[in-house]
């Protein structure tokens, strides 16, 4: 029997990077630039494009639990972290004179 799941379904780019890479042209910005806002390693997203299988496999966890993936990454706790982590940003020199 054919596995029919959508994750499981061949596809050149991801519907993520798809998304992604939409949202960025009417917000007129590139994914580069996406990635340097974000403080994300460059070409992240571009690695999203055809790799897969972390989002297969997230599917099928939460698939398991029969949870969505919202419950799963709980956003809540993971924005948490992201402000209680540095940034990219925190770390660069302020542009700012001293006021010493």
């Amino acid at each position: 029997m054919a596995d029919k799941h959508p994750a499981n379904q061949p596809e050149e780019t991801t519907v993520l990077y798809q998304n992604i890479k939409a949202i960025c042209d009417e917000q007129r910005k590139s994914i580069s630039q996406l990635e340097r806002d974000s403080g994300i390693p460059a070409k992240t997203i571009a690695n999203w494009k055809a790799n897969r299988s972390w989002m297969i496999a997230l599917i099928r966890v939460a698939d398991t639990l029969e949870i969505s993936l919202d419950k799963l990454f709980d956003r809540q706790s993971i924005s948490c972290l992201l402000y209680t982590s540095p940034s990219p940003r925190d770390r660069q020199k302020s542009r700012m004179p001293s006021s010493a």
